[in-house]
């Protein structure tokens, strides 16, 4: 039985992580848009009084980045 060196199994791991890694890359890139288009949105609904954790509900946000979106707006 022959023994892998290190640099194999470093290949090896890197070949299983790397489309792994892109899909998450690319996740993350489309979810930087759907938040780009949600945000003026967020902020519409929370002037007609919706409630954050209404809000958060509806679209998965975190309370905690919704009162940031609103506070970035009043400053």
């Amino acid at each position: 039985m022959t023994s892998k060196t290190l640099a194999e199994m470093r290949a090896e791991v890197e070949q299983v992580i790397r489309p792994i890694g892109r899909e998450r890359r690319e996740l993350l890139s489309r979810l930087n848009e759907i938040d780009k288009e949600l945000r003026p949105l967020v902020l519409a609904a929370l002037e007609v009084e919706i409630s954050v954790a209404r809000l958060g509900g509806l679209t998965g946000l975190a309370r905690n980045t919704i009162s940031a979106w609103k506070q970035a707006v009043c400053d």
